[in-house]
């Protein structure tokens, strides 16, 4: 049976690693970040679009929700 996942690192100190990314990124850095996100979104979107009009081919896996992972990464 599959444990459900859980982290050895306290809450505590969770919240505090969120804090220091949080304090270490610019207004103009989380302004360009949202910026990304909306870009890939509406991609996304028109993508979705294209390929219900049939003009993709073949499977189309959408990334709409998980945009902030590829910001993240970035």
């Amino acid at each position: 049976m599959a444990r459900p996942y859980t982290s050895n690192v306290p809450v505590g100190v969770r919240e505090g690693i969120q804090m220091k990314v949080q304090e270490q990124l610019t207004k103009a850095e989380l302004v360009e970040m949202y910026r990304q996100l909306q870009r890939i979104r509406v991609f996304e979107e028109r993508a979705a679009e294209q390929y219900m009009k049939g003009k993709i081919r073949g499977f189309l896996h959408l990334y709409i929700g998980e945009e902030a992972i590829a910001i993240g990464a970035i």
